[in-house]
């Protein structure tokens, strides 16, 4: 599990991919204003920006209980029918 501000290449082995995979992942993310990034001597360290993840975790949120509920009866069912 890597945290706080990383380089491309610590995330690129924690992930099992590639640095250029990581590098473009992160240029969408970051366009998307969910990482930011600063350099630091020859390093990009990016960092988790969870402000507008958060705002997804509310909507998300409003639905829990909805699915929670149908997801426990659709668990029953197939437990009954085995």
């Amino acid at each position: 599990m890597v945290s706080g501000e990383t380089a491309v290449g610590q995330l690129a082995k924690a992930a099992g991919l590639s640095y250029s995979a990581v590098s473009q992942h992160l240029a969408i993310l970051r366009e998307a204003g969910l990482v930011e990034s600063r350099r630091k001597g020859r390093h990009q360290l990016y960092r988790l920006e969870p402000g507008p993840l958060s705002e997804v975790h509310a909507w998300a949120g409003r639905y829990e209980r909805f699915w929670r509920n149908r997801l426990g009866r659709l668990k029953r069912l197939v437990e009954t029918t085995r």
